[in-house]
């Protein structure tokens, strides 16, 4: 297991353990789903998809931004500005994919976009 592979399955482990372990009403699960469509059919629109890796990392990282959008009690206008970050941040990932893999973002062009992007309201 290279290095880089083994930090990015401790950051996913401590990810998973801090969504799990504050758990999710409701709401903040209906944010993620609508979050995750958003960026779903950006990759959509360009004939992509996640990798499994690239999935579990995106998920983590889009219930992250609905825990805060339902921490901080957002309005329709804080959901307007997830959503635009969201297609930010998912042409982002579509910018960063490695070409020559077919049509499948895997977990390097996540990590490249949230280099790239973050701090992007509300997920990082």
């Amino acid at each position: 297991m290279t290095r880089r592979s083994l930090s990015s399955r401790i950051l996913q482990a401590m990810l998973f353990a801090v969504t799990a372990e504050r758990g999710y009403s409701a709401d903040a699960e209906a944010r993620a789903r609508e979050l995750g469509q958003v960026a779903d059919q950006v990759f959509r629109s360009h004939g992509l998809s996640l990798s499994p890796q690239c999935r579990q990392w995106f998920t983590a990282f889009t219930r992250a931004g609905a825990e805060r959008l339902q921490t901080e009690g957002a309005n329709d206008a804080a959901m307007e500005r997830a959503r635009a970050s969201m297609t930010r941040f998912a042409e982002q990932m579509v910018k960063d994919r490695m070409i020559g893999r077919g049509d499948v973002i895997d977990d390097n062009a996540f990590q490249k976009a949230k280099s790239a992007l973050c701090p992007l309201y509300p997920f990082c």
